[in-house]
C-alpha cells in the first residue's frame, strides 16, 4: 500500500477505489480484497485524483508543473499535461474534460485523451480546488472567496464571498443549482449558484439563513480547528 498519507480517494464503479498520496503513488484497490489492482507512478506527492465518467482514464494533480493520465484499464500513461505554474493543485472530471488549476490562480481545460489543451481561464489568485458539474459550471476556490466560471466559453461570472479563510471543499447539488462550501474559518455555507447569494450559515449552534453577504460581513461563531469537508445526502436534504 501507501508508504505515506493519502490525500485523495475516487470510486470507480462500486468495486474498485483509486487513491493517491504523499509517496507518489496513484494505487487502484479492488474492493472485495482489499488488494491493489494496479499501481501507477506518479513520481511526486499526490493531491488529488479523479476518474472520468467512462471509468477509463484516470488524472492526479501532482506536485509537479506537469498532469500524468493513464489508461486505467491498461496502466498506460497516456498523456502529460504540461505548463502548470509551480504545483497542479487540483484536477476533476466533467464528462471527457479535464479542469486543472496550478499555484498561479490558472484555470485548464483538456481534451485529456488527447493531452491537448482547450481553454484557459487566468485567475487574481492561488486555486485551491475545482468542482463541476454538468451544466459546465466550474467553481474555483481562490483564498477565502469563491469563483463561478462558464466552461465553454471559459470566463468569470461572479464572486462569492463570505467565508474568512481557505475554503477547504466544496460540492454542487445534483441540479447545480446549489454549492456548498466549507471553510477554515469553522463554517459551512450554501450559496445560490445563479446569484452569488448566501441561503444559510452553519458554524453556530443552528444554521442562520441570511441575506448575501457584504465583504466585511460578520462570519457566525467560528470552528477553532476549521471546517475540512462537507458532504451532501443522497436525497439533497442533509449538509454534514
Amino acid at each position: 500500500g501507501h508508504q505515506g498519507h493519502v490525500n485523495s480517494l475516487a470510486w470507480v464503479g462500486s468495486d474498485t477505489l483509486v487513491s493517491g498520496g504523499d509517496d507518489g503513488a496513484v494505487i487502484a484497490w479492488d474492493v472485495g480484497s482489499a488488494q491493489p489492482r494496479r499501481t501507477f507512478a506518479g513520481g511526486a506527492a499526490v493531491y488529488r485524483v479523479t476518474v472520468d465518467p467512462s471509468g477509463t482514464l484516470l488524472a492526479a494533480a501532482v506536485v509537479d508543473p506537469a498532469v500524468p493520465v493513464w489508461n486505467l484499464r491498461t496502466g498506460e500513461r497516456v498523456a502529460s499535461l504540461p505548463g502548470h505554474h509551480g504545483s497542479a493543485n487540483d484536477a476533476e472530471f466533467i464528462g471527457a474534460r479535464l479542469l486543472t488549476t496550478d499555484e498561479a490562480g490558472v484555470l485548464r481545460t483538456w481534451d485529456a485523451a488527447r493531452g491537448e489543451l482547450d481553454g484557459v481561464l487566468p485567475g487574481d489568485g492561488v486555486i485551491f480546488g475545482v468542482r463541476a458539474h454538468d451544466g459546465g459550471m466550474v467553481l474555483a476556490g481562490e483564498s477565502a472567496s469563491i469563483r463561478v466560471a462558464s466552461l465553454a466559453p471559459s470566463r468569470s461570472l461572479r464572486r462569492m464571498i463570505g467565508h474568512r479563510a481557505r475554503v477547504r471543499s466544496a460540492l454542487f447539488d445534483a441540479s447545480g443549482a446549489v454549492l456548498y462550501t466549507a471553510s477554515n474559518d469553522g463554517t459551512a455555507r450554501a450559496w445560490d449558484v445563479a446569484t452569488g447569494a448566501s441561503r444559510f450559515t452553519v458554524g453556530a449552534a443552528d444554521p442562520q439563513p441570511e441575506p448575501p453577504l457584504a465583504p466585511d460581513a460578520t462570519v457566525p461563531a467560528p470552528n477553532a480547528h476549521g471546517v475540512r469537508s462537507v458532504a451532501l445526502s443522497p436525497d439533497g436534504r442533509t449538509v454534514a
